[in-house]
């Protein structure tokens, strides 16, 4: 069976962090069926075995993915020519998916637009279509909706990677319920030896972009300051608010406690976990954190927002600490809690490493799980 797996989000050299997620699913699909892959170039052409790239503009111009925060945060900096430059990438998708149909046995999409645009290739060439639903899909609005709603028409199936997402849905669009399934991402673990830094680390990994709300993590790591705690927290990734963020640091004199690294490669970030102590999520939205879940993988004690698709992983006080969005004042008193009580933290880390290996969270597992139902839809 082939599988054709459209998305806006692949890297495609060693260095690029851009889909990371869906590149590991893809290498354990490979070892169970044939897998295509169509997604975006980038400004650096390269040529990979079995990936299409859809050359959308002139290189200079391609600037709508493969960076931190991707096509929203793209569109928002680049308001007009944004929009054109994705009306390109839709008509280029749409013929490179056309292209592909003949060796194609099922349609695999990332994000609800892909799955209107694959779904339009689908329904006119009567080949199934599998879409995968992802957090910024869910993040309201007219437009958003219109699209969710649109994919939801379009797909045979539909995969949450959040319990949590797919029983709001379920709710909502009574009428697709029976398309929806929950397929969690698998976890990538650092291979060496963990080895904590004697310093109280606290480590952040994602897109400086608004949704995010690192602001309140500064503003947690100011108070923090003025509490007299010793430690280093690290900000990993880059993104539209970088420098805001930057300039925050330097205009609170907080160089010596708070870095900020930019983007990294994956294999770093993993073991930038083994050295830490904290991990800290201060989203507002997303579909289900692939860093939250590594980080409890890699036995850290994880301290995150209550929004829904987190608390699909961590039960309050047990493997994880949870508290309201925009809340620095709480999170100072979390982070300072388990920075001073480290029984109490090497606690809930234990048992969130537990729940990582108990629920079976590899992406062999997740693999196995699209396998069956890209079969089953298959054979319909």
């Amino acid at each position: 069976m082939r599988v054709t797996i459209v998305t806006t989000s692949y890297p495609l050299s060693s260095t690029s962090v851009s889909g990371i997620f869906l590149k590991n699913l893809v290498d354990r699909l490979d070892e169970l069926l044939d897998c295509y892959v169509v997604c975006p170039a980038d400004k650096d052409e390269c040529d990979i075995t079995k990936v299409a790239q859809v050359r959308y503009a002139p290189s200079k111009f391609r600037f709508l993915f493969h960076s931190s925060g991707g096509l929203p945060s793209a569109i928002s900096r680049h308001k007009v020519l944004g929009p054109l430059l994705l009306v390109s990438f839709i008509m280029g998708t749409f013929f490179s998916c056309m292209r592909a149909a003949r060796a194609t046995d099922v349609y695999f999409a990332n994000w609800a637009l892909m799955g209107v645009v694959t779904g339009m290739v689908a329904k006119l060439l009567g080949k199934p279509l599998v879409t995968t639903i992802r957090g910024s899909d869910t993040s309201g609005g007219r437009l958003n909706n219109s699209i969710l709603k649109l994919c939801f028409k379009c797909s045979d199936a539909i995969v949450f990677v959040s319990q949590g997402l797919k029983l709001r849905y379920d709710k909502e669009y009574p009428e697709y319920c029976n398309k929806f399934h929950f397929i969690p991402n698998g976890v990538s673990t650092f291979d060496g030896i963990p080895e904590r830094k004697k310093e109280m680390q606290i480590i952040t990994v994602g897109s400086l972009i608004p949704r995010k709300d690192i602001k309140v993590q500064l503003e947690a790591a100011k108070l923090l300051l003025e509490e007299g705690l010793g430690f280093k927290w690290l900000i990993v990734g880059g993104g539209e608010q970088f420098e805001s963020i930057r300039s925050f640091i330097s205009r609170n004199s907080m160089e010596d406690h708070v870095e900020l690294l930019g983007e990294l490669p994956h294999h770093e970030v993993l073991r930038l976990y083994s050295e830490s102590q904290i991990f800290v999520l201060s989203s507002l939205l997303e579909g289900r954190p692939n860093v939250v879940v590594e980080a409890m993988a890699a036995g850290l004690c994880v301290i995150s927002t209550d929004i829904l698709a987190v608390k699909d992983v961590i039960t309050d006080g047990d493997n994880g600490l949870l508290f309201p969005c925009g809340d620095a004042v709480m999170l100072k008193e979390l982070v300072y809690r388990v920075a001073l009580d480290q029984e109490r933290r090497e606690l809930i880390a234990d048992k969130a490493e537990k729940w990582v290996v108990e629920e079976n969270l590899t992406w062999r597992s997740a693999a196995e799980k699209y396998n069956l139902l890209f079969r089953a839809v298959g054979a319909d």
